[in-house]
């Protein structure tokens, strides 16, 4: 049935009796197989949470539940400032259970789906999909479940939700005589109760690219863009990271995009912790306790636990809008993003580009799943230009520089810094199917004879967003030149200078540094200083 076309006999055949003699076994089948048609049945946790010690192999019947010390006993022994909680928008994948003992007074009644033509055509397998089969018990009124629960959530310490399932709300109010209508009360009654319970605008949306569902995000600003990210799909992580991309273009107009987890251990963990870097939203692991790659999460975690974040949104280079990146065969997928000083809307300090061989495996629309359809995908060779990255030659230091950046590809040997002058001057490189790679850009600030460029740090994936400003000026006299780098984190910085200097400084103290007379390139180690917020501090002779 999965590969037949929609509206043929096998689904016609299939949809009467799912609906009909095969009822009862589907149920069964979904009952046992998934979540999908479970409801919730109390708005506090269970005694799986009666403390923190409680395994998944203790008998908790008949404990109490203390969520409280659970969440406590994580944020004191992790250092944790947050921890939020999941739960479904209608509250839980198969909504409100109405005859609960807990939830009976919340008026709660089970509805039936009716996906529409454009649905089923897309998907025909939503006529059996349990919302259809088993129904949803939808909520006359959201307002007394979301007060309830986020008041017992933000009283055991809880500080924020991620609130899944969103779409779903849209499908079933199709009973109701349209999906719009009901995610509006879901969506205010959710975020009302957002503001009043998680200050700070603690949310972050899930499974809601329906329209019906983003056009009613009136307050919370982050939003899942993709499908998940599935570890034990190997045919789906290059999708995913496509779709993130693209579907981010749209996304970024109205919402921050979330570009969600991913695993450190795993045979694409690189290609997935650069798309993290680039995506301009937080960075998430799923990671087995004890099962971690912290040389990779390194590339993206500053000692002190927090990212650099690029400044926008990640979004495909134009010359790749409208390529298909996964089934081709001839093409990379290419992400830019800017670097602001970590300031949202100031001013651009430098960029960066994620290049993708993404070729190879792609959502197969007959068969309905991941699949590869190219076991050998060649290697592709990709040009990185200053241009990829909307606005950085357009911005007051881009003009300034007259068009020149200096380009470093990460991981690569400090002395292969290479300068570009022009919008079609660009690094070429040769990249293997299922490899990425990221290339940090900065505009050439130049005075007089000396030319000078901040590139940022050496081993982060998105060590550029490390530049907190950068300038070069005459010293008192005229005598020397000082170039100044306000940096935030620590390792190896990576800097561009025409001329060997007299001395570098961070912090106020003379550091060793190497100068590299044929690429110009110029590297420090900056120490972890208090507050990873450090000043260097490059002067040369004029």
């Amino acid at each position: 049935v999965e590969p037949a076309p929609p509206g043929t006999w096998r689904v016609r055949m299939f949809e009467y009796l799912a609906n009909g003699p095969m009822r009862g076994a589907m149920l069964g089948f979904f009952s046992n197989a998934s979540d999908f048609t479970r409801r919730l049945a109390s708005v506090r946790a269970n005694a799986k949470f009666s403390s923190p010690d409680a395994g998944p192999d203790e008998a908790w019947a008949g404990k109490t539940e203390q969520l409280g010390s659970v969440i406590t006993h994580l944020k004191d022994a992790f250092g944790l400032n947050y921890v939020y909680c999941w739960h479904g928008l209608p509250g839980y994948w198969a909504g409100v259970m109405p005859d609960a003992p807990e939830m009976v007074g919340f008026g709660a009644n089970v509805l039936y789906a009716k996906p529409t033509p454009g649905v089923l055509e897309v998907e025909p397998s939503m006529a059996w999909n349990p919302a259809v089969l088993a129904g949803v018990g939808v909520l006359q009124d959201p307002v007394h479940v979301y007060n309830a629960m986020h008041t017992y959530l933000a009283s055991a310490g809880v500080d924020g939700v991620k609130v899944d399932c969103q779409a779903g709300v849209g499908l079933v109010g199709s009973a109701l005589g349209g999906g719009p209508t009901l995610s509006r009360t879901f969506h205010t009654a959710l975020e009302d109760s957002v503001v009043t319970h998680f200050p700070g605008n603690h949310a972050i949306n899930c499974m809601c690219h329906s329209t019906e569902n983003l056009y009613r995000m009136r307050n919370t600003a982050v939003v899942r863009a993709s499908d998940d990210f599935y570890p034990r799909d190997p045919a789906s992580s290059h999708p995913h990271i496509a779709a993130c991309a693209y579907n981010s273009v749209f996304l970024s107009a109205l919402l921050q995009p979330d570009w969600d987890m991913f695993h450190s251990k795993h045979p694409a963990a690189r290609q997935h912790a650069i798309a993290r870097a680039i995506s301009g939203g937080g960075v998430y692991v799923s990671d087995k306790p004890g099962e971690h790659d912290f040389a990779l999460l390194r590339q993206l975690v500053l000692p002190d636990g927090s990212v650099l974040r690029c400044a926008g949104a990640g979004r495909p280079t134009r010359d790749c809008l409208f390529l298909d990146v996964l089934r081709d065969g001839r093409s990379c997928l290419k992400v830019w993003n800017t670097h602001a000083g970590g300031s949202v809307g100031g001013p651009l300090l430098g960029g960066m580009v994620a290049v993708f061989n993404l070729q190879g495996t792609s959502w197969d629309r007959v068969r309905r799943k991941f699949a590869v359809h190219d076991a050998t995908p060649p290697a592709l060779e990709v040009v990185v230009r200053a241009a990829d990255v909307e606005g950085l030659m357009a911005s007051p230091m881009g003009q300034s520089s007259g068009g020149v950046f200096m380009a470093y590809v990460h991981g690569y040997p400090a002395t292969t810094l290479k300068r570009l002058e022009g919008a079609q001057a660009g690094v070429t490189f040769l990249l293997p199917n299922a490899a990425a790679e990221v290339v940090m850009l900065a505009p050439v600030i130049k005075v007089g004879a000396m030319s000078f460029a901040a590139l940022g740090l050496m081993h982060m994936l998105s060590g550029g967003g490390a530049v907190r400003g950068v300038s070069m000026n005459s010293a008192t006299g005229g005598s020397t030149m000082e170039g100044r780098v306000d940096v935030r984190g620590a390792g190896t910085f990576l800097m561009y200078c025409s001329q060997k200097p007299r001395k570098v400084m961070v912090c106020g103290l003379v550091l060793m540094s190497s100068w590299h007379a044929g690429s110009g390139a110029l590297t420090v180690e900056v120490p972890p200083v208090d507050g990873l917020l450090a000043t260097i501090e490059v002067e040369f002779s004029v």
